[in-house]
Parts: structure tokens; sequence; C-alpha cells
């Protein structure tokens, strides 16, 4: 499995409040020049299923075929959610670049530029889900973004879009939703293993693979709503059938 560090102390900082987030008023300078520092030892790109979206579509492959070639899947440690993340290639000198990494009169470029994950796209920003008072409520949840800290040679930055903003927002609201329903850091407890295994199987085939992906942008988004409300379904008959996966009640003081 890839190294994690990095989301660990990313998670660390914002726990500390050591994250510097950006105000509407901020400003910051930045420039690229096209060195390929930032697509070189990465271990946290993480591939949401609108970035896969964009990636077949960049690709002009076989969704499979992307999978094998370019990402790793697993179950995410904290999330215990079916996770995929960027391959990168090992080189001679013991460093790993991306895939997509090319080079041409000297000059560094991405091969999927217009459809390269939104992680690539916002760097050197990086993005946090900000609760509002109501936690459980995905209506009061916003994006927060913050520079993150690379030396000065190696900025780059991409455009945001009104779509990655939208995905966002179903991606909370379905996450919500989820965590109301089933704990799944319970799912160990269940004693057969092909359940969870199916439970995950479909997890992984609603979220990155139903999808029409010679489709637009909008058909994306509303298939991504359909398939998070199915996976929502079958969650709460996994929780019918194994009551001891209800989400626990907080205990109040």
């Amino acid at each position: 499995m890839p190294s994690i560090d990095f989301m660990k102390e990313l998670v660390e900082k914002f726990e500390k409040g050591e994250l510097d987030f950006l105000e509407d008023e901020s400003e910051f300078v930045f420039s690229c020049e096209q060195c390929g520092k930032c697509c070189r030892n990465r271990d946290d790109i993480v591939i949401s299923p609108h970035d896969f979206f964009h990636m077949v579509k960049g690709t002009g492959k076989d969704p499979q075929e992307v999978i094998e070639r370019y990402t790793y899947v697993y179950i995410g440690p904290s999330s215990n959610m079916t996770v995929m993340q960027l391959r990168y290639r090992d080189e001679p000198d013991g460093q790993t670049t991306c895939y997509f990494l090319g080079r041409k009169d000297g000059k560094f470029y991405c091969r999927i530029q217009e459809n390269k994950p939104f992680v690539c796209r916002a760097y050197p920003l990086g993005r946090v889900a900000a609760f509002g008072e109501h936690r459980d409520n995905a209506a009061e949840t916003t994006a927060r973004y913050f520079l993150q800290d690379i030396s000065d040679d190696s900025i780059c930055i991409g455009a945001q879009n009104e779509t990655s903003e939208r995905y966002n927002y179903l991606f909370q609201q379905f996450n919500m939703k989820l965590i109301q329903i089933i704990d799944l850091a319970g799912l160990e407890r269940i004693p057969s293993e092909k359940v969870i295994s199916t439970y995950y199987n479909m997890m992984f085939f609603l979220f990155y693979l139903k999808y029409d992906f010679s489709g637009s942008e909008e058909d994306f988004l509303e298939q991504y709503e359909e398939n998070t409300k199915d996976l929502l379904e079958l969650s709460k008959v996994l929780v019918s059938v194994y009551p001891k996966l209800l989400k626990p009640k907080e205990v109040k003081p």
C-alpha cells in the first residue's frame, strides 16, 4: 500500500489549527516553470470518482485498463471506504515519476492536462471540507483552501471549475448520510468475509465504474448522485441484516 505519511501530517496540522487557510481577499504569487518536480515522488494523489471519469476520457483507454496501469486500490485505514490512488513509475535512481509526465523541448508537461486529477490541477493549493455548526449537515460544509508548503521553484496551479465544486458538495452530502447509516469500522465484526468483500466490491463499482464514460460532465454528476443513493440503500440493507453495524449514538454529557 502506498505511504500515507503526508496525509497523516496534514490531518495533524488541521487538528492543531496549523493550516493557514486562504480567505476571499488572500493573495499569493505563483509561476509554473514546467520543471516537473511536482509530478515526482508523490504518494498523496487520491483519485476521486470525478477524477477517474476524466482520466478515462483523457487516456481513451478502457476503465479497467486505467485502473490496472495507473492506480492503486485499497481500503482507507481511516475512512474504511474504497480508495483509488495514483500509481507512480519507479525510476532507476530511486525516484518515482507520474506515468502521465511527458517532456518536450526541455520542458515537462502533463499528457492528460485537460483531464488531470483535482489535486494536480489545484496545486499548490490544498483543499479540505470545513464544517458548519452541525457537522452532520452537508449543506453547511464548504471547501476551504490552503497554500501547500513547497519550494519557490516548483510552484504550479491549475484552474478550478464549477463541476469540481459541485462534485465536492455531492461527495460531502453522501459522506454525511453514510456515516449516519453505518459504522464502516465495524465491518470487521461481520463473520462472513464474503459479505464484506461483496459490499466493498459494490462500493467500488458504484463509486468508480457505473458511468457512461462517453457522457458529459452533467451526465457524470447525475449518475454519481444516483450511484451514491444506491450505495446508501445497500448500506441500509446490510445494517438490517447485521444490526451491530448501526452507527453508535453519541453519548451526551
